[in-house]
């Protein structure tokens, strides 16, 4: 070991599973569910996407989750979680230090912003992801969205791509 992997505990740590979430899949491949709601809207309460399809890995590419068109106020905060295959009422309780946890969208208030509103996108890599809740080779996982904000639009359905 070298001095410096010492001093860095978190490196080779892994997270923790979340004990409530439901990782796995039956055996049958699920059928994509396309969300009716267009655009997704994110208030205080959790966001289920049921049914995302995983295409399949190609060579040298990563997979990752997209999320276009996300509408926000840049004048205050806006954050939402990403949590992958967790119930929709537990989703609140998932954080970075559990499996389950993509990631998330965070965007800070800009002191320039004149009003109304901006449209982003963020890209999670969860080929870590997908290994670790043992979801290779799936082909599909459930998607929750958790805003910890007002209220955030997504005028796009999440999906996930090689890249």
């Amino acid at each position: 070991m070298l001095l410096w992997e010492a001093a860095l505990p978190w490196l080779n740590s892994k997270p923790t599973r979340f004990s409530g979430g439901k990782t796995t899949r039956s055996s049958v491949p699920a059928k994509p569910k396309v969300v009716s709601e267009s655009p997704l809207t994110l208030t205080k309460e959790a966001v289920d996407v049921p049914s995302v399809a995983i295409p399949a890995k190609q060579p040298r590419k990563d997979l990752v989750l997209l999320i276009e068109g996300i509408e926000d106020d840049p004048q205050i905060n806006n954050k939402f979680d990403v949590i992958i295959n967790v119930p929709k009422e537990d989703a609140g309780k998932v954080g970075p230090k559990v499996c389950e946890y993509a990631g998330s969208f965070t965007a800070v208030p800009s002191s320039n912003a004149a009003g109304g509103t901006l449209v982003g996108k963020v890209t999670l890599f969860i080929d870590g992801v997908l290994e670790d809740l043992g979801l290779t080779g799936e082909s599909a996982v459930d998607i929750v969205l958790v805003p910890h904000t007002d209220e955030i639009k997504i005028y796009l359905p999440p999906t996930i791509e090689n890249a």
